[in-house]
């Protein structure tokens, strides 16, 4: 599970009508190469504490370094971008 917290104040993020995706592009591109939403790849736990999770899956990427961005979208029509990670895949059909 991930609370998603106001970096000033350190208060939980309402979700409560946001939009939450996972961007996935290969490294080095700005190509989106897989995107996770809420409803496909993502829940929303407790949208006014900002807890969500990604759900376990197989990735359909091929093998090869990725960036991940969880970008959230509030309702108030504000972007940002919470979390950046890497995965790197090595063999098809492996679950990171």
């Amino acid at each position: 599970m991930i609370t998603l917290k106001n970096k000033t104040t350190n208060q939980p993020v309402n979700l409560t009508g946001a939009a939450v995706s996972m961007v996935y592009r290969r490294a080095g591109e700005r190509r989106e190469r897989l995107r996770l939403e809420i409803g496909n790849g993502i829940e929303i736990i407790e949208a006014i504490a900002g807890k969500l999770r990604v759900l376990p899956q197989i990735l359909p990427l091929s093998v090869g370094n990725y960036i991940w961005e969880l970008e959230t979208r509030l309702a108030n029509n504000s972007k940002y971008v919470f979390l950046v990670g890497t995965h790197s895949i090595t063999r098809m059909g492996v679950q990171p």
